[in-house]
């Protein structure tokens, strides 16, 4: 991801050689080109893979081809279906695609689970969110330098210019924290999805009284709420303690009685933060009303590309809410489909958990809050359409389902 930002901002808007869409999109098409490898290479596998992922690769598939057809109906271009599939249903694409990589490849797996030690992780983690603080830091200090590179003046992040060498959503608003990200709520998605990670990573320094490594689990406590702090979102905050309070009453059932003290906190915060950007708030409210009232104009849908980010290119309405921009896109029962992917995949990891080790049902559950944090962000933003945040998340995630049922395959197959 590192590399891709380097490469999408230096080539051009530092050398202006090549165009952005061209590397953002040449990125997806070499993983659409990698799995249809594996397809072909191991086709003996996919049918064992088909009958443990029947159901999710189904729905995916009835999923794709109504979205299509509805929009060559609603007679969207091609450029606008691209688009409009990328954001709506791509991320699901690359989940699945990431379960099926790792089925297809088993040795990889084991390699990694071999060595990717809590240690490792930490330092990884760290390592990111340490990389995003200094490349901020030495964009204030040479300012110059970087604007002579790729960026361009202090301002909000506008589509198809240069990004802003410091993110700011108004002249009068502070520095947003964006790491190499397009813009502050990208970084954030990011984040609330690993939360419940780190704060797991953080806590076993407490519970084992590791002592030889208790500096790096303070240092990536320290480092993530700073730069938690830093994206200056009140939603970021919001879901952060959602995801407090599922931890506590998962990890800690005994302590749920103080739980309603967490959820006082969050109503307190939430309050302060939206009295803070009323002007924002409200504009939230007034979007929803207007594009439910689209909705029910046209319920049968308008067509992919028609609503959510993919008003800069072809769109109609921007609802700032993934699920009104699907709905707006493909119609209720699709939504509901779209829904019904992930739940399929979370529901077998779900009745299959008690075969798994303790630790294994406490990262699976782990995973689950991240994903929790995201269905509810989309309430309120659509940010999700990054492929970094989709990619750095969902690969992993996938990674960790396919580790997990592996015992399911190797069943499947004694039995056939």
């Amino acid at each position: 991801m590192v590399c891709y930002h380097v490469v999408h901002t230096f080539f051009w808007y530092g050398l202006s050689v090549l165009d952005p869409m061209l590397i953002s999109v040449s990125k997806d098409i070499f993983r659409v080109l990698l799995i249809a490898w594996a397809l072909c290479v191991h086709y003996k596998k996919v049918t064992t893979f088909f009958a443990l992922w029947k159901v999710p690769v189904l729905l995916l598939c009835v999923l794709i081809i109504w979205s299509v057809c509805i929009s060559l109906l609603q007679w969207t271009s091609l450029s606008a279906l691209i688009v409009g599939f990328k954001y709506d249903i791509y991320p699901l694409c690359i989940l699945c695609g990431a379960v099926y990589i790792w089925h297809m490849y088993p040795h990889i797996v084991q390699y990694v689970q071999s060595t990717l030690t809590t240690s490792r992780i930490i330092h990884i983690f760290l390592s990111i969110l340490c990389l995003g603080l200094l490349w901020q830091w030495l964009k204030v200090v040479f300012p110059d330098i970087f604007m002579g590179i790729w960026y361009g003046p202090v301002w909000d992040y506008v589509l198809g210019q240069q990004p802003p060498i410091w993110y700011r959503t108004w002249p009068w608003w502070w520095m947003r924290l964006q790491w190499l990200f397009s813009w502050p709520n990208n970084y954030w998605f990011f984040l609330v999805c690993i939360f419940s990670l780190c704060l797991w990573l953080i806590h076993h320094a407490y519970v084992w009284r590791e002592k030889q490594d208790m500096w790096l689990r303070m240092a990536l406590w320290c480092a993530f709420v700073v730069s938690l702090a830093w994206t200056l979102s009140r939603w970021a905050w919001i879901w952060i303690l959602v995801q407090c309070l599922l931890y506590v009453w998962y990890m800690y059932p005994s302590y749920k009685k103080y739980l309603v003290w967490l959820v006082w906190c969050m109503v307190c915060a939430f309050l302060l933060i939206a009295q803070q950007k009323i002007w924002s708030t409200s504009a939230h409210m007034i979007a929803w009303i207007e594009w439910i009232g689209a909705f029910m104009s046209n319920p049968w849908g308008y067509g992919l590309a028609s609503a959510g980010p993919s008003v800069h290119w072809a769109g109609l309405y921007l609802p700032e809410n993934h699920y009104l921009q699907i709905l707006l896109d493909v119609w209720l029962p699709w939504l509901v489909l779209w829904l019904w992917v992930l739940f399929s995949i979370g529901y077998k990891l779900w009745s299959a958990r008690f075969s798994f080790s303790k630790q294994e049902q406490v990262i699976l559950m782990l995973f689950g809050f991240g994903v929790f944090g995201l269905l509810v962000e989309w309430l309120f933003l659509h940010v999700f359409e990054d492929s970094m945040v989709n990619y750095l998340f969902l690969v992993p995630c996938g990674i960790f389902v396919w580790s997990l049922l592996e015992w399911e395959k190797e069943d499947t197959l004694l039995v056939s």
